[in-house]
């Protein structure tokens, strides 16, 4: 799990995104964002894929078989993975072509992770989350709308919401 410390260095990079669209994040960072059916790799559903070229620009693939409440979090989440965690792109691949090196998950996938990778993709949800579901903002509304409306308003699943609300309201026991 995460440390309160890195929750918080979390948000305070959230923070500083919050005003602008994802689209205006990917493209003042040179990231191509693409939505398509993403094909299955090793028999498994791929649900995203973050791809670096050999010129060294990014690709994220979302697919579009996904709903768009999923399609907006996985954006946000490879973000995350965009601004931190890089070097992964260069010391793991998967082949879509010889060219390109990877990052992907489906759903299965992220079960059979070892913690070290675990982590990564725990705070690139808490990222995610920070930076749709602001707490302040979710803590606002917690008393006065139903989750679905909530999940509206935000743009996610009900389940993102849920775990959100979840966690930021397990951080005010801890």
């Amino acid at each position: 799990m995460l440390t309160k410390q890195r929750v918080q260095e979390i948000k305070s990079i959230a923070d500083k995104l919050l005003n602008k669209s994802l689209n205006d994040i990917a493209k003042e960072n040179e990231i191509k964002v693409v939505t398509w059916e993403l094909p299955k790799i090793q028999k498994r559903e791929v649900s995203w894929a973050i791809i670096k070229r050999d010129d060294w620009k990014f690709t994220i693939y979302i697919n579009s078989k996904d709903s768009k409440e999923r399609r907006r979090f996985t954006f946000a989440h490879e973000l995350w993975h965009f601004f931190l965690h890089r070097k992964i792109l260069e010391e793991k691949s998967f082949i879509f072509d010889e060219n390109d090196k990877y990052l992907y998950r489906g759903d299965e996938e992220y079960q059979n992770l070892d913690e070290s990778r675990k982590q990564i993709e725990y705070e690139a949800n808490e990222f995610a989350g920070a930076l749709l579901m602001p707490e302040e903002t979710v803590l606002k509304f917690l008393d006065k709308m139903t989750n679905p409306e909530m999940a509206e308003i935000f743009g996610v699943s009900d389940f993102a919401l849920s775990v959100r609300i979840y966690n930021l309201t397990a951080r005010k026991y801890e």
